[in-house]
């Protein structure tokens, strides 16, 4: 899922990365087909490490990045509301 995120990142934004030959080769690497209910299945790490004869870590690591949990930026703290009543020596 994350692979795929990545792929329509780069097709509906406006992205630019680093001119880095193995992680562009390696963002290009993975092939995809549907599965018998139609649903996109791209190909795993370990067939792609099979298939290139190397692993494609900078491209997953990139990956990666994706792979935030929906509840990660809730939490007791709000972005929204002022800091009130803080210690702002923990900043200094």
């Amino acid at each position: 899922q994350l692979w795929w995120e990545v792929r329509e990142w780069f097709a509906t934004e406006a992205v630019s990365i680093p001119f880095c030959v193995p992680l562009i080769r390696e963002l290009k690497a993975p092939t995809y087909s549907y599965d018998n209910r139609g649903a996109i299945k791209v190909e795993g790490k370990k067939e792609m490490k099979k298939r290139l004869k190397m692993s494609p870590d900078y491209a997953d690591a990139l990956c990666l990045t994706f792979a935030a949990e929906e509840g990660r930026y809730f939490g007791k703290f709000s972005w929204s509301k002022p800091l009130v009543n803080m210690d702002l020596r923990v900043f200094e």
